[in-house]
């Protein structure tokens, strides 16, 4: 019943499904110093925002929430399965402006989107992201990220 939930949700692909299932369903453990564990997934071949679509979202300010709709259905999937998930679009605009980590602003602590409870599902989506140039602080915020799957803490 899973697995043909999950199929269904990406296009009839059981061996996707599959993965997903595996993935979602694997945890890190601890071991001394160490995390062992980590199974990042990347799904690909999945339909990319429509131009028009693009253009829309360049005008106006990002939600923290996908747009395109095959990737807002694998992201809904996937929170029925997990007690925890937040969607990350990569959008040009968004990652030159948004906060992944935490920092200190006039003796204010801001919290960071990349501040999860433990076992949050992050879900990435690359396929609005067009053109353009990405700032320090949006090479930031990726690398937090990159540091985030590899060693999955927030620095």
């Amino acid at each position: 019943m899973c697995l043909g939930h999950l199929a269904s949700v990406l296009g009839g692909d059981d061996l996707a499904a599959q993965y997903l299932l595996l993935h979602l369903l694997s945890k890190s453990v601890q071991v001394q110093d160490a995390k062992v564990g980590k199974f990042s997934l990347n799904l690909i071949g999945i339909p990319s925002c429509e131009k028009e679509q693009q253009q829309q979202q360049s005008e106006q300010p990002r939600r923290f929430n996908f747009d395109n709709p095959a990737t807002k259905w694998i992201s809904d999937a996937i929170a029925q399965f997990v007690p925890c998930s937040v969607e990350v679009p990569f959008d040009l605009g968004l990652l030159n402006r948004t906060a992944f980590l935490p920092n200190a602003e006039q003796g204010d602590l801001k919290a960071g989107v990349l501040q999860l409870p433990s076992g949050t599902e992050i879900i990435c989506d690359e396929t609005c992201l067009h053109e353009g140039t990405l700032d320090e602080h949006g090479v930031r915020n990726l690398h937090a990220l990159q540091t985030s799957i590899l060693e999955q803490t927030v620095t």
